[in-house]
């Protein structure tokens, strides 16, 4: 989707796209969930018709098997509206 101003055309599409995973990453679910999550970013940039002109990124945070620290990580995510835009 894009807008135009003036005479040029402004795109309200980002050109990267984060998004934050937390989970326990030495635990047999984050053995798992890591690989997984990752083939997924992958395959989602390798075809350019799912999300075009978007590159999908991740931020993993590991909580440690703590919900207190799972909590406070997920207020940290950059981009978190918690996070006062950090």
């Amino acid at each position: 989707m894009a807008a135009t101003i003036g005479n040029s055309s402004v795109s309200s599409r980002p050109s990267v796209l984060k998004i934050g995973a937390l989970f326990t990453v030495d635990s047999v679910i984050g053995r798992s969930a890591k690989p997984g999550i990752m083939a997924a970013i992958e395959d989602v940039n390798a075809n350019k018709s799912i999300l075009p002109g978007v590159k999908l990124e991740v931020i993993l945070h590991d909580t440690n098997c703590s919900g207190f620290l799972g909590t406070v990580e997920g207020e940290n995510i950059p981009g978190n509206p918690g996070s006062g835009g950090r």
